[in-house]
C-alpha cells in the first residue's frame, strides 16, 4: 500500500510529494548525518513549504522519549512527517505520527505476549519516509519497534495504520553513510535474507525465490 519513488536522486521529488499532504511538515533526523541533512534542506527550499527539524540523539528512542517529544510538539499542527535516516528514524516518525493522534502512552500499543494492544482509535498524521541504509525495510511495513527502557523490555505495535503514505528510496544518499553502517546494514539485509532462506517451518517457493535474489 506504500507508494514509492525509487532511483538515484529521486529526492528530488520530495517538495512535490509534500505537497499532496499539506504545507506544514516536521523532519525527523538523526544528528549525525549532517551531509544528508544539508541536501535534503537544499531540496526543501524550493519549495513553499514551511518544514520544522526535529533530531533524534543517537541510539533507539524509548517510550519515554517519543511520548515526551509528541507531548512538547503537539501544539504545532503538522500535515505530514518526514521520517530520514535508518530504521530508528523511520520507527520514530511512524510512532510519533501515531502519538500526535492518539493520547495513550505508546506503549500501551504494542503487542506483547501477556497482553493485547490497546486499539488505535484516530488515524495517524502520513509519513513520508526515506531510508538512508539497507537493513530494515521500515519505510514498507505496518511495524514499528518499541525500547521501553524502564522496564528494559522491547515491543512491537503492528497496525496497518503504520504503513507511510510515501517511501523515496535514493541509493544516491546511502553513498554518505560511513562505512561501518553501510557494512553493518548490508549484512543486516543478507542475514533476513539468509534466515528466509533456510527457514524449515515456513517454507515457500516465493519466499525462497527472493531470498535468493536479494
Amino acid at each position: 500500500p506504500v507508494s514509492y519513488n525509487f532511483g538515484n536522486c529521486s529526492s528530488e521529488k520530495l517538495p512535490m510529494i509534500c505537497k499532496k499532504f499539506g504545507k506544514k511538515g516536521l523532519l525527523i533526523i538523526p544528528k549525525n548525518i549532517s551531509l544528508i541533512e544539508k541536501r535534503i534542506r537544499r531540496i526543501l527550499d524550493k519549495s513553499n513549504v514551511n518544514i520544522d527539524i526535529f533530531y533524534l540523539e543517537e541510539g533507539e528512542p524509548t517510550t519515554t522519549f517519543i511520548d515526551t517529544s509528541a507531548k512538547k510538539m503537539e501544539k504545532h499542527h503538522f500535515d505530514f512527517i518526514i521520517g530520514l535516516g535508518g530504521g530508528s528514524a523511520l520507527d520514530f516518525a511512524k510512532t510519533i505520527s501515531l502519538k500526535f493522534t492518539n493520547n495513550d502512552p505508546i506503549w500501551e500499543y504494542a503487542n506483547l505476549s501477556y497482553r493485547k494492544p490497546k486499539k488505535i482509535k484516530n488515524k495517524s498524521i502520513p509519513v513520508i519516509a526515506i531510508p538512508t541504509t539497507a537493513g530494515t525495510g521500515s519505510e514498507f511495513t505496518p511495524y514499528a519497534v518499541l525500547d521501553n527502557n524502564e522496564i528494559n523490555q522491547k515491543g512491537t505495535i503492528q497496525d496497518k495504520i503504520l504503513f507511510p503514505k510515501e517511501a523515496i528510496i535514493d541509493p544516491s544518499l546511502m553513498l554518505t553513510m560511513p562505512k561501518e553502517l553501510t557494512i553493518s546494514t548490508g549484512l543486516d539485509a543478507f542475514s533476513h535474507a539468509l534466515e528466509s532462506y533456510i527457514n524449515k517451518s515456513k517454507v515457500s517457493p516465493l519466499s525462497e525465490y527472493f531470498a535468493i535474489k536479494s
